[in-house]
């Protein structure tokens, strides 16, 4: 479900832009140049330790964290296995981007990452199925991270008195990104379970969309607070699982919104180099 823009982090990079320096005039006639303003913003913001060093667990079952990808530029991006209208827009734009990295022989250079924002229904396995489902399996340079939690989350937005203690990363890792994750009533008529098509769900998770670009040094460099704009044949499953306003935005994408070029723009700004 799509809530507000991505706050807090992102207006401090709005206010900070301006400081950051572009290039030389002979350094940008061979680097990519940095986005437009409808895209994103710039910015330079060292990732802190409790936050790079947060311990996640992937689709594979694997214990990871930011720092693991230390060395490599990362592509993060908010998602939940189960969200009806956005997310499946998400995966299917960073699956081209992949797409274009691996044409361009830099999957070796980029980890696309998915930060999880309903780890109580999305498990390892659960992931590892909508990975395949969604065609990203494919590439070894995607990880979904996600949290082990030992109980449903609470209503609200998590703040430090209103804290699910099973769901520490609502109160560091996407804190930081300025991120928003609200557990809300579902729709009515409720969505179904793409994995079990009987089964009606009981809940939703409001969260921030866009993109977040990570430098090889561990600093935040570009944030985009845009809903993906698709355009593109979406997998069957997933198009079935859409609610009202989902097959509204696949048949009007969301404008303005981030297209593969861009999320490939920004990556090659801060990769320095064209992917």
């Amino acid at each position: 479900m799509r809530t507000s823009p991505i706050t807090g982090l992102l207006a401090v990079a709005v206010a900070t832009a301006a400081l950051i320096s572009g290039p030389t005039a002979s350094a940008a006639a061979q680097k990519p140049k940095q986005p437009a303003g409808t895209v994103g913003t710039a910015t330079n913001s060292v990732v802190p330790k409790s936050v790079a060093n947060f311990t996640f667990v992937t689709q594979a079952g694997a214990k990871v964290s930011l720092s693991s990808y230390a060395g490599k530029t990362i592509f993060l991006l908010p998602l939940l296995t189960l969200c009806p209208d956005t997310c499946p827009f998400t995966s299917a734009n960073a699956l081209m981007v992949d797409q274009q990295l691996a044409a361009n022989k830099a999957t070796g250079n980029v980890e696309i990452l998915f930060f999880d924002t309903d780890p109580y229904r999305d498990t390892p396995g659960r992931l590892s199925t909508y990975e395949k489902l969604v065609g990203l399996n494919k590439y070894p340079n995607v990880e979904f991270l996600t949290e082990v939690p030992t109980a449903a989350p609470v209503s609200g937005t998590p703040t430090p008195t209103n804290a699910d203690a099973a769901y520490p990363a609502e109160n560091t890792f996407a804190n930081f990104f300025g991120m928003q994750v609200q557990k809300v009533t579902e729709g009515k008529p409720a969505s179904i379970d793409w994995q079990a098509p009987h089964e009606k769900l009981t809940y939703d998770i409001s969260h921030s969309d866009g993109f977040f670009v990570i430098d090889a040094a561990g600093a935040l460099r570009f944030v985009s607070g845009n809903p993906p704009h698709f355009k593109g044949t979406l997998n069957s499953s997933l198009r079935a699982f859409l609610s009202a306003d989902g097959a509204y935005a696949l048949r009007h994408p969301y404008t303005p919104g981030w297209k593969p070029g861009d999320a490939e723009a920004a990556i090659s700004w801060v990769l320095g180099r064209s992917v």
